[in-house]
């Protein structure tokens, strides 16, 4: 069988357009650098967004989990801008939710805070999925990859040929 096996003298292969894109797409397609180019500027930005909104409108980990409600006399102390029975921010002073940054590396996604507020660390107070994404977020950011790789890719493949 000559190889490829799919060059047949009937069907010269190696000189069709379908070659060019299968050969620039072995030379040029790289997994590790179509994740990090996946994982743009914007799309790190709208993660943290997506958890700062989550945290402020629901106060909950990325579990789903309410974090904590806020007491009486935590809305006795602010004068009603903490009501009680309403689930925390944690946007005191805003600190924690601006510390929030998304990390890319070669296999994974890092998101880190700096949860040390004063005597407490918030992620030792609440969990370390205050800033972890819930499914539906996950599910999001699944979608959004995969249509960057499919850009990506069409993008390399198809320039020229």
């Amino acid at each position: 069988m000559p190889f490829p096996f799919f060059n047949t003298p009937d069907m010269p292969f190696i000189n069709t357009r379908l070659a060019m894109i299968a050969k620039r797409g072995a030379t040029l397609l790289n997994e590790e650098l179509m994740w990090f180019e996946a994982f743009d500027q914007a799309t790190k930005q709208d993660i943290v967004k997506w958890i700062r909104k989550r945290l402020i409108t629901t106060g909950e980990d990325g579990n789903g989990n309410v974090i904590g409600y806020y007491s009486y006399y935590t809305d006795w102390l602010t004068n009603g801008h903490k009501k009680a029975g309403t689930p925390y921010t944690l946007f005191d002073t805003g600190d924690f939710q601006r510390s929030i940054i998304v990390l890319v590396f070669r296999d994974e996604i890092f998101i880190k805070a700096d949860g040390n507020k004063r005597e407490v660390n918030l992620f030792d107070k609440y969990g370390k999925d205050i800033i972890s994404l819930n499914q539906k977020e996950l599910n999001e950011l699944r979608k959004r990859i995969k249509n960057r790789y499919i850009d990506i890719i069409s993008k390399t493949l198809f320039v020229g040929a």
